[in-house]
């Protein structure tokens, strides 16, 4: 789409607010995705490159793995947190799915963004390293994210004190 386009939208979107068609919220979201979108291809590409890791010779086998672990992530935690749950024997409500689709969308930015930031961590990374951890952290994003969606941000920290926990205690077993 070229920025004249993009004017005329705004001005046809601002013309139907005027006219009382369209709602003043529509017409600042319309106006707030065009300038954010805008800004993003224009100038901010070239940064996001910087903040996001991927290999390069691996990037379909890397896409694929996305690709697969956004839908079956989301869904694997959603059935384990259904049965693990309290409402074991109660049917899905609206709200589980709602959320399990929302992870869908979720899952893949911030999986890539949290796997990028332990790619920086790791000093032996490498492209194998990487396909093989990135189900993983992807795995993790969509259990932490259908967590905080379900159940709040409490009880994502509380989970992540308890896992801390474990780990500690297996620590200290193993030095032992």
């Amino acid at each position: 789409m070229d920025k004249r386009q993009g004017t005329l939208g705004i001005i046809w979107h601002g013309a139907r607010v005027c006219f009382g068609q369209e709602s003043l919220s529509v017409f600042m979201m319309n106006v707030s995705v065009l300038f954010l979108s805008d800004l993003l291809l224009t100038t901010e590409v070239l940064q996001m490159d910087m903040l996001i890791y991927y290999p390069e010779n691996m990037l379909l086998p890397m896409i694929f793995v996305i690709a697969v672990m956004a839908i079956a992530g989301p869904v694997l935690c959603a059935v384990f947190m259904k049965n693990d749950g309290k409402g074991k024997t109660q049917d899905w409500s609206p709200k589980y799915i709602a959320t399990m689709i929302i992870a869908m969308f979720v899952t893949p930015s911030l999986g890539l963004i949290t796997m990028s930031f332990v790619a920086q961590r790791i000093d032996s990374m490498n492209d194998v390293l990487f396909l093989v951890l990135l189900p993983i952290v992807m795995l993790i994003v969509s259990y932490l994210s259908l967590r905080v969606m379900n159940e709040g941000i409490k009880a994502v920290v509380e989970q992540i004190k308890r896992v801390k926990g474990e780990l500690e205690d297996a620590q200290r077993e193993l030095k032992n």
